[in-house]
């Protein structure tokens, strides 16, 4: 079975001090921990993201050939596999990207101020789209970003939801999901529905843009503490 499966580019090279593909160049927080092993959590879960896309893809392949021999969609065992699958994939786009947006606005400030911050005031979506400085920078992003936030918002919150589970995509894995605005039928009912493909690749794009900036961070120089001067 050959296939044209999308998948996240892995670090390569291993671990090993000053790797700047793992960024291990950074120092430690006090208040935040060791920004290295976070991005390490970044790798491992690229890692088990691309396994799951592996078997989404492989998956819906068995599906769609049951569709085209049959009718347009099925409730077999590769079926729900391939909706939860999918759901478990957004989960993760959405978890990395607002860690990446809490990593990225703690070395912005820690440039510009010095210090490290109290509180990550920009540490998801949300809290981006509500920061002129941070959509400023992710200007070129606005748009997939905004996406992913309604697509896995509506995941976590909309009740009717799972009217959309029976669609899977006809030649492709497709994320479909219907929103209705704090589940009141006053709402209009939207149906959110783009293939997986242009997802991932969005992800990548917004990934690869902030690892080479903090690839590129040096570690400002901080006046000496008054223990040092003496």
């Amino acid at each position: 079975m050959q296939l044209s499966i999308p998948q996240i580019p892995i670090a390569k090279g291993g671990v090993r001090y000053n790797n700047r593909d793992f960024l291990l160049h950074l120092h430690n927080s006090p208040q935040f921990g060791s920004l290295g092993l976070k991005y390490w959590d970044y790798h491992e879960r690229h890692i088990f993201m691309n396994e799951l896309i592996c078997r989404i893809y492989t998956l819906h392949e068995l599906e769609k050939k049951f569709m085209q021999n049959e009718k347009p969609h099925s409730l077999r065992q590769e079926h729900r596999q391939i909706i939860f699958s999918i759901e478990t994939l957004v989960y993760w786009l959405r978890k990395n990207v607002d860690e990446m947006i809490g990593f990225s606005f703690y070395l912005d400030f820690l440039a510009r101020e010095g210090k490290e911050p109290k509180k990550l005031v920009a540490s998801s979506i949300g809290g981006l789209l509500k920061n002129d400085a941070m959509k400023a920078k992710f200007k070129d992003h606005i748009m997939p970003l905004e996406r992913l936030n309604e697509i896995s918002n509506t995941y976590k919150h909309s009740f009717v939801t799972s009217e959309a589970h029976v669609l899977i995509g006809r030649d492709e894995p497709v994320v479909n999901c219907l929103d209705l605005k704090r589940n009141s039928v006053d709402s209009p009912l939207i149906h959110h529905s783009f293939f997986l493909r242009e997802m991932i690749s969005d992800y990548v794009s917004f990934f690869e843009y902030c690892r080479i900036a903090l690839q590129a961070f040096e570690w400002p120089s901080l006046p000496p503490r008054a223990n040092d001067q003496q």
